[in-house]
Protein backbone atom coordinates (compact mmCIF):
# COMPACT_ATOMS: atom_id res chain seq x y z
CA UNK A 1 0.00 0.00 0.00
CA UNK A 2 1.34 3.38 -1.14
CA UNK A 3 2.00 5.97 1.38
CA UNK A 4 -0.74 7.90 -0.28
CA UNK A 5 -3.32 5.18 0.01
CA UNK A 6 -1.75 5.33 3.53
CA UNK A 7 -3.01 8.77 4.58
CA UNK A 8 -6.59 8.33 2.68
CA UNK A 9 -7.66 4.93 5.15
CA UNK A 10 -5.98 6.67 8.55
CA UNK A 11 -8.32 10.19 7.56
CA UNK A 12 -10.91 7.46 7.45
CA UNK A 13 -10.50 6.13 10.59
CA UNK A 14 -10.30 9.78 12.57
CA UNK A 15 -13.42 10.59 10.79
CA UNK A 16 -15.28 7.67 12.41
CA UNK A 17 -14.09 7.70 15.85
CA UNK A 18 -14.83 11.94 15.77
CA UNK A 19 -18.12 10.80 14.69
CA UNK A 20 -18.54 7.81 17.70
CA UNK A 21 -17.55 9.99 19.95
CA UNK A 22 -19.56 12.82 19.17
CA UNK A 23 -23.20 11.04 19.18
CA UNK A 24 -22.15 7.33 20.57
CA UNK A 25 -25.06 6.41 23.57
CA UNK A 26 -25.41 9.58 24.33
CA UNK A 27 -28.64 11.40 23.66
CA UNK A 28 -28.97 14.56 21.86
CA UNK A 29 -30.46 17.42 23.87
CA UNK A 30 -33.57 18.86 22.13
CA UNK A 31 -33.67 22.42 22.21
CA UNK A 32 -37.10 23.17 24.20
CA UNK A 33 -40.15 24.18 22.17
CA UNK A 34 -40.77 27.68 21.67
CA UNK A 35 -44.65 28.69 22.71
CA UNK A 36 -46.61 30.19 20.28
CA UNK A 37 -50.15 32.05 21.30
CA UNK A 38 -50.15 30.13 24.76
CA UNK A 39 -53.75 30.72 26.76
CA UNK A 40 -53.51 33.26 29.60
CA UNK A 41 -55.73 34.68 31.87
CA UNK A 42 -56.68 37.07 28.96
CA UNK A 43 -56.65 34.85 26.06
CA UNK A 44 -58.43 31.59 24.42
CA UNK A 45 -57.62 28.74 23.18
CA UNK A 46 -57.75 28.97 19.70
CA UNK A 47 -59.27 25.41 19.62
CA UNK A 48 -62.54 26.65 20.76
CA UNK A 49 -65.08 26.15 18.28
CA UNK A 50 -67.30 28.61 20.27
CA UNK A 51 -64.76 31.09 19.80
CA UNK A 52 -64.51 30.91 15.95
CA UNK A 53 -68.34 32.75 16.40
CA UNK A 54 -67.13 36.02 17.49
CA UNK A 55 -63.58 36.26 15.81
CA UNK A 56 -64.40 35.09 12.15
CA UNK A 57 -66.25 38.31 11.79
CA UNK A 58 -63.41 40.82 12.57
CA UNK A 59 -59.33 40.38 14.60
CA UNK A 60 -59.31 40.41 18.28
CA UNK A 61 -58.86 37.67 21.70
CA UNK A 62 -61.92 37.51 23.69
CA UNK A 63 -62.09 37.00 26.80
CA UNK A 64 -63.41 33.91 28.36
CA UNK A 65 -65.73 35.73 30.99
CA UNK A 66 -67.27 34.93 34.49
CA UNK A 67 -70.97 34.40 35.63
CA UNK A 68 -72.62 37.47 36.89
CA UNK A 69 -73.74 36.72 40.56
CA UNK A 70 -77.38 38.18 40.85
CA UNK A 71 -80.07 37.16 44.15
CA UNK A 72 -83.58 38.19 43.61
CA UNK A 73 -85.24 40.45 46.36
CA UNK A 74 -88.19 39.06 45.92
CA UNK A 75 -89.59 41.83 43.70
CA UNK A 76 -92.04 41.50 40.90
CA UNK A 77 -90.27 43.53 38.47
CA UNK A 78 -87.13 42.41 36.50
CA UNK A 79 -84.82 44.53 35.03
CA UNK A 80 -82.99 42.74 32.61
CA UNK A 81 -80.16 44.66 29.80
CA UNK A 82 -77.73 43.87 27.78
CA UNK A 83 -74.75 46.21 28.07
CA UNK A 84 -71.54 46.26 26.71
CA UNK A 85 -69.89 46.77 30.01
CA UNK A 86 -69.98 43.47 31.62
CA UNK A 87 -69.23 42.18 28.48
CA UNK A 88 -65.93 43.95 27.15
CA UNK A 89 -62.71 43.22 28.44
CA UNK A 90 -61.71 46.43 29.18
CA UNK A 91 -57.76 47.08 29.91
CA UNK A 92 -55.63 50.27 31.22
CA UNK A 93 -55.45 52.79 28.04
CA UNK A 94 -58.36 52.44 26.71
CA UNK A 95 -59.94 55.68 25.39
CA UNK A 96 -63.62 56.46 24.97
CA UNK A 97 -63.19 56.86 21.07
CA UNK A 98 -62.17 53.20 20.44
CA UNK A 99 -65.31 52.84 23.39
CA UNK A 100 -68.21 54.24 21.90
CA UNK A 101 -71.01 53.27 24.48
CA UNK A 102 -68.75 53.27 27.10
CA UNK A 103 -67.98 55.54 29.91
CA UNK A 104 -64.49 55.28 31.09
CA UNK A 105 -64.76 56.32 34.87
CA UNK A 106 -61.55 57.94 36.79
CA UNK A 107 -60.83 54.94 38.69
CA UNK A 108 -61.02 52.76 34.74
CA UNK A 109 -64.29 51.48 35.67
CA UNK A 110 -66.40 51.61 32.95
CA UNK A 111 -70.21 52.61 32.78
CA UNK A 112 -72.31 51.60 29.85
CA UNK A 113 -75.83 53.35 28.64
CA UNK A 114 -77.77 50.99 28.17
CA UNK A 115 -76.50 49.72 32.02
CA UNK A 116 -76.85 53.00 33.63
CA UNK A 117 -80.22 53.49 32.25
CA UNK A 118 -80.84 49.79 33.85
CA UNK A 119 -80.10 51.70 36.82
CA UNK A 120 -82.24 54.07 37.10
CA UNK A 121 -85.27 51.85 36.03
CA UNK A 122 -84.54 49.57 39.17
CA UNK A 123 -84.18 52.59 41.39
CA UNK A 124 -87.24 53.42 40.32
CA UNK A 125 -89.58 50.46 40.14
CA UNK A 126 -87.74 48.91 42.73
CA UNK A 127 -86.70 45.70 40.44
CA UNK A 128 -84.27 43.20 40.21
CA UNK A 129 -81.26 44.53 38.11
CA UNK A 130 -80.17 41.42 36.43
CA UNK A 131 -77.22 42.13 33.59
CA UNK A 132 -77.07 39.53 30.48
CA UNK A 133 -73.95 38.07 30.16
CA UNK A 134 -72.24 36.25 27.57
CA UNK A 135 -69.55 33.40 27.85
CA UNK A 136 -66.97 35.11 25.41
CA UNK A 137 -66.77 39.34 25.76
CA UNK A 138 -67.02 41.35 22.62
CA UNK A 139 -64.54 44.07 21.08
CA UNK A 140 -63.33 46.89 22.98
CA UNK A 141 -63.60 48.97 19.67
CA UNK A 142 -67.48 50.07 19.20
CA UNK A 143 -66.97 49.36 15.34
CA UNK A 144 -65.40 45.84 15.59
CA UNK A 145 -68.27 44.97 18.39
CA UNK A 146 -71.17 45.88 16.00
CA UNK A 147 -69.39 43.87 13.12
CA UNK A 148 -69.26 40.80 15.61
CA UNK A 149 -72.82 41.33 16.65
CA UNK A 150 -73.98 41.79 12.64
CA UNK A 151 -72.36 38.53 11.71
CA UNK A 152 -73.51 36.60 14.11
CA UNK A 153 -77.35 37.47 14.24
CA UNK A 154 -76.64 37.60 9.87
CA UNK A 155 -75.77 33.83 10.94
CA UNK A 156 -78.63 33.22 12.72
CA UNK A 157 -75.82 32.66 16.04
CA UNK A 158 -76.91 32.58 19.38
CA UNK A 159 -74.60 33.45 21.76
CA UNK A 160 -74.32 31.25 25.05
CA UNK A 161 -75.67 32.69 27.92
CA UNK A 162 -73.96 32.60 31.51
CA UNK A 163 -76.02 34.70 33.78
CA UNK A 164 -79.58 32.94 34.49
CA UNK A 165 -82.64 33.48 36.26
CA UNK A 166 -83.28 31.14 38.51
CA UNK A 167 -86.93 32.07 39.48
CA UNK A 168 -88.63 33.89 35.83
CA UNK A 169 -92.16 32.93 37.62
CA UNK A 170 -91.65 35.14 40.38
CA UNK A 171 -91.54 38.42 37.92
CA UNK A 172 -95.32 40.32 36.27
CA UNK A 173 -93.19 42.78 34.82
CA UNK A 174 -89.92 42.33 32.76
CA UNK A 175 -87.79 45.48 31.61
CA UNK A 176 -85.69 45.16 28.50
CA UNK A 177 -83.02 47.56 28.25
CA UNK A 178 -80.39 47.03 25.31
CA UNK A 179 -78.31 49.01 22.34
CA UNK A 180 -79.57 49.01 18.99
CA UNK A 181 -76.86 47.20 16.90
CA UNK A 182 -76.59 47.73 13.17
CA UNK A 183 -80.96 48.47 13.10
CA UNK A 184 -81.73 45.70 15.03
CA UNK A 185 -82.57 43.56 18.17
CA UNK A 186 -79.09 42.21 19.33
CA UNK A 187 -78.30 38.47 19.37
CA UNK A 188 -77.75 38.96 22.84
CA UNK A 189 -81.46 39.46 23.63
CA UNK A 190 -82.28 36.97 21.73
CA UNK A 191 -80.60 34.41 23.28
CA UNK A 192 -82.47 35.67 26.69
CA UNK A 193 -85.98 35.46 24.66
CA UNK A 194 -84.94 31.79 23.47
CA UNK A 195 -83.86 30.76 27.41
CA UNK A 196 -87.13 31.66 29.21
CA UNK A 197 -91.20 31.64 28.50
CA UNK A 198 -92.73 35.28 28.93
CA UNK A 199 -96.19 34.61 28.80
CA UNK A 200 -98.33 36.55 30.75
CA UNK A 201 -95.84 39.13 31.67
CA UNK A 202 -95.83 42.86 30.80
CA UNK A 203 -92.31 43.56 28.57
CA UNK A 204 -91.65 46.99 28.60
CA UNK A 205 -88.41 47.91 26.07
CA UNK A 206 -86.07 50.45 26.66
CA UNK A 207 -82.62 50.94 23.84
CA UNK A 208 -80.00 53.07 23.00
CA UNK A 209 -79.18 53.94 19.74
CA UNK A 210 -77.16 56.04 17.09
CA UNK A 211 -80.45 57.17 15.46
CA UNK A 212 -82.97 53.96 14.68
CA UNK A 213 -84.51 54.16 17.81
CA UNK A 214 -86.65 50.95 18.18
CA UNK A 215 -85.47 49.76 14.86
CA UNK A 216 -87.86 46.29 14.20
CA UNK A 217 -86.76 45.13 17.54
CA UNK A 218 -90.72 45.24 19.24
CA UNK A 219 -91.73 43.25 16.71
CA UNK A 220 -89.11 41.02 16.64
CA UNK A 221 -89.81 41.03 20.76
CA UNK A 222 -93.45 39.99 19.94
CA UNK A 223 -92.48 37.18 17.85
CA UNK A 224 -90.20 35.80 19.81
CA UNK A 225 -92.78 36.61 23.00
CA UNK A 226 -96.30 35.89 21.93
CA UNK A 227 -98.22 35.72 24.83
CA UNK A 228 -96.90 38.53 26.23
CA UNK A 229 -97.60 42.14 26.00
CA UNK A 230 -95.04 44.27 24.51
CA UNK A 231 -94.66 48.03 25.23
CA UNK A 232 -92.56 50.63 23.67
CA UNK A 233 -90.69 52.16 26.33
CA UNK A 234 -88.02 55.00 25.74
CA UNK A 235 -85.53 54.93 23.12
CA UNK A 236 -82.53 56.77 24.09
CA UNK A 237 -80.30 58.54 21.72
CA UNK A 238 -76.77 57.40 22.74
CA UNK A 239 -75.82 61.09 22.83
CA UNK A 240 -77.89 62.04 25.18
CA UNK A 241 -78.10 59.31 27.90
CA UNK A 242 -77.32 62.05 30.62
CA UNK A 243 -80.09 63.98 29.89
CA UNK A 244 -82.58 60.94 29.70
CA UNK A 245 -83.06 59.93 33.23
CA UNK A 246 -86.36 62.29 34.18
CA UNK A 247 -87.97 61.12 31.08
CA UNK A 248 -87.53 57.56 32.58
CA UNK A 249 -88.89 58.09 35.77
CA UNK A 250 -91.39 60.09 34.19
CA UNK A 251 -92.62 57.31 31.92
CA UNK A 252 -92.24 54.35 34.78
CA UNK A 253 -94.46 56.75 36.91
CA UNK A 254 -97.19 57.44 34.00
CA UNK A 255 -97.25 54.14 32.75
CA UNK A 256 -99.50 53.45 35.84
CA UNK A 257 -98.72 50.00 36.36
CA UNK A 258 -96.17 51.44 39.23
CA UNK A 259 -97.03 54.20 42.34
CA UNK A 260 -94.88 57.08 42.53
CA UNK A 261 -92.95 57.53 45.64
Amino acid sequence: MSSYQLNICAAAICLCIVLTSCTGNKSVEKMPAVPTNEPTETTVLAFDPSVENYTKYTDYSPVKAEPAEFTSSGSNVLVAYFSRSGNTAITAGVDAVSSASLEIQSDGTTVGNAERMAEWISEETGGDLFLIRTEYTYPVNYDQTVRVGEGQDRDGYRPVLISHVENMDQYDMVYLVFPIWHYTLPVQICSFLDEYDLQGKTIYVFTTHAGSRFANSLERIRTAEPEAEVIAGIAVSQNSIAESRQQIIDFIRESGKLPSE
